[in-house]
């Protein structure tokens, strides 16, 4: 019996369970070993058919793709449902842009200097987003003990795009620093001073 034979017989085997495989074994064929002609062992070797399992077949890879296609525009749908929440946009608005943010510097625009008994202290305050065009400043002089010797307030507006303006106030003979404090932030800055 040859090989070819042996695989026909195999095939005409009742179908296993969906669980079970077909296993196929190869059998030498005595007849094929008493042959001397290789060349005929080859020619029989080539006219063999693969062996097919008789198993449960895979699915095919086009049923997958749907899976997949369907969880895909799952994902979108909810993906498009939460864009229609107005403060998911407005989250992602934000995320998504530069915003600007409120900034303040308070600034002596030269030394400050003395005439007489009128101390003139020149500032600078350079605001960014802030919403407003004049400013608040306190200024006051402190002597080498640490007493407050006197002070003024005054306002810094807006001049040609520029919050700059010259604070006077009498200065007291033993007056050694010179403070400058912007109303509504925690802004302060001093120079020392040296009077007559």
């Amino acid at each position: 019996m040859s090989d070819r034979e042996k695989i026909r017989e195999a095939d005409e085997l009742p179908a296993p369970d969906q669980d079970e495989t077909v296993r196929v074994e190869r059998v030498a064929d005595p007849e094929a070993e008493e042959r001397s002609d290789p060349a005929e062992n080859a020619q029989d070797d080539a006219e063999v058919e693969p062996v097919r399992s008789r198993s449960r077949r895979a699915p095919r890879a086009g049923t997958r793709r749907g899976g997949h296609l369907l969880h895909a525009a799952l994902v979108l749908a909810l993906l498009a449902g939460t864009l229609l929440i107005p403060q998911v946009r407005t989250v992602l608005r934000q995320s998504f842009t530069h915003l600007p943010q409120t900034a303040t510097a308070l600034a002596f625009t030269a030394s400050p200097t003395i005439s007489g008994t009128t101390l003139s202290v020149p500032i600078t305050v350079t605001g960014t987003n802030t919403g407003t065009d004049t400013y608040h400043v306190k200024v006051w002089t402190v002597n080498a003990a640490g007493k407050t010797d006197g002070g003024t307030t005054a306002q810094v507006p807006q001049v040609k795009g520029v919050n700059a303006t010259v604070v006077k106030l009498p200065i007291a003979v033993d007056a050694a620093v010179v403070w400058v404090s912007l109303d509504g932030t925690d802004h302060l800055i001093h120079f020392k001073i040296s009077v007559g």
